[in-house]
Order: C-alpha cells, then sequence, then structure tokens
C-alpha cells in the first residue's frame, strides 16, 4: 500500500474496474512507448477509447512514470462517465 502506481498500472486498474470490454481501438497502438508487446498494452489502447487517458502531445503515454493525483482523479472521473 505504501509503493507508487505507475500511469499503465492505474489504466489497467480503471479499465478493470469501469468494466470496459477489453476490444482495442481503430489505428491502435496509440502511443510510441506503449506497442502491442507492452504488458499493459490493451488496457492503455481501451482507456484511451473511452478518453480515460489522453497521453502527452508528442505521442507517448509514459507508461511507467508514477501517476499523479490529478491524473488519477482525471482518470476515474471520465471512466464513470462524469466528464471528459
Amino acid at each position: 500500500p505504501d509503493n507508487n502506481t505507475t500511469r499503465a498500472q492505474i489504466a489497467k486498474m480503471v479499465v478493470l474496474a469501469a468494466g470496459f470490454p477489453l476490444d482495442l481501438p481503430p489505428g491502435a497502438p496509440h502511443f510510441s512507448d506503449a506497442p502491442a508487446g507492452n504488458p499493459f498494452y490493451t488496457y492503455i489502447e481501451v482507456a484511451y477509447a473511452h478518453n480515460v487517458i489522453s497521453g502527452y502531445a508528442d505521442g507517448t503515454f509514459h507508461p511507467y512514470q508514477y501517476v499523479t493525483r490529478a491524473q488519477l482523479a482525471k482518470m476515474i472521473v471520465v471512466a464513470r462517465g462524469r466528464g471528459g
């Protein structure tokens, strides 16, 4: 419980908690640093398809960067259908 959580780990948790189908969106992969071989690839792409994540302007997602409180709050709000 005292460990930090990465953006990829949170993407997976949010996708599973929201019950989103694990269907890849058209045009995947959307992030150059989260290719098909990444263990979180499907969850990142599904989160992207549901506007839960958007990544960075340079086309990256930074999957192994620690998630911030603000990023986590945005993901949860959007996944719950309350914003985006």
